[in-house]
């Protein structure tokens, strides 16, 4: 079920990313490039007979359905590249609550497994529906692991991701509701001079971090990595291609020219 789970993670990852990193290269393209979509891109054109095609009518109505048509273009490229600043950044958000959903789920496992090994650690003031949430605030906050690199993944907030974690424990889409729970909980709970509890944190977060970077970031850095390769080699390979075709062109005209001799 564990290690299930952090493959299920790992295929939600690339999942989205792959998405949203294409989805970002056509806000590119539409952004800097002013690439016409293709949806977009209509030839239309007033045309009449050749006896009136310089018509003092004719000449004004031509131009105006040329200008009709490029405003068109312009103003729908401008409709859709707006649409895909806000789609990239829904993906973020979808991407986010979907990884953070299983990456509670292996931090549960993690914890579960420790309270039934050593025993759980006291925290009168959280609630133990809560404790997962009280960690991931913990583990957000920076003093166990690297959570900066992973919001910056993600490209996603500190308090953006908090946020997604209360809406999936408490099992609610209110933003007064997360925030409120959130609030509730206080770092101060946790007892650094308490071996226990300094022991259950720093080990389960620790392992936490690792799996969460390994299965997210480094997962997508050799994603790219091979796939860079790939293309590498699939190039090299048509030009090796082309090549041994331009040979074997030269090799059949060198031969027909010797047999003309």
């Amino acid at each position: 079920m564990f290690t299930k789970s952090i493959k299920d993670l790992g295929e939600t990852n690339l999942t989205f990313t792959k998405i949203i990193e294409k989805k970002k290269h056509t806000l590119t393209q539409l952004t800097y490039h002013k690439k016409i979509p293709r949806s977009l891109r209509i030839k239309c054109e007033l045309t009449t007979s050749p006896d009136y095609c310089n018509h003092h009518s004719f000449l004004p109505l031509k131009e105006q359905t040329q200008d009709t048509v490029t405003d068109f273009m312009e103003k729908g490229t401008i409709i859709m590249t707006e649409w895909a600043t806000i789609h990239i950044q829904l993906l973020i958000s979808d991407r986010g609550s979907s990884i953070l959903y299983k990456a509670l789920k292996i931090l549960d496992a993690l914890s579960t497994f420790h309270a039934e090994v050593i025993g759980p650690p006291n925290w009168p003031s959280i609630n133990p529906k809560h404790t997962i949430l009280f960690l991931l605030k913990l583990y957000l906050h920076g003093n166990h692991g690297n959570s900066k690199e992973l919001l910056a993944y993600l490209e996603l907030s500190q308090i953006e991701l908090l946020n997604l974690g209360a809406k999936i424990i408490s099992n609610s889409d209110s933003d007064e509701t997360a925030k409120t729970l959130i609030e509730s909980i206080q770092l101060s709970d946790f007892d650094i001079a308490n071996e226990t509890q300094y022991n259950f944190v720093t080990e389960k977060l620790t392992q936490f971090d690792q799996i969460i970077r390994t299965v997210t970031i480094d997962t997508w850095l050799y994603f790219k990595e091979k796939t860079t390769q790939t293309k590498a080699v699939n190039n090299l390979k048509s030009k090796m291609e082309a090549l041994d075709s331009i040979n074997a062109t030269a090799a059949t005209a060198l031969a027909i020219a010797k047999a003309c001799e």
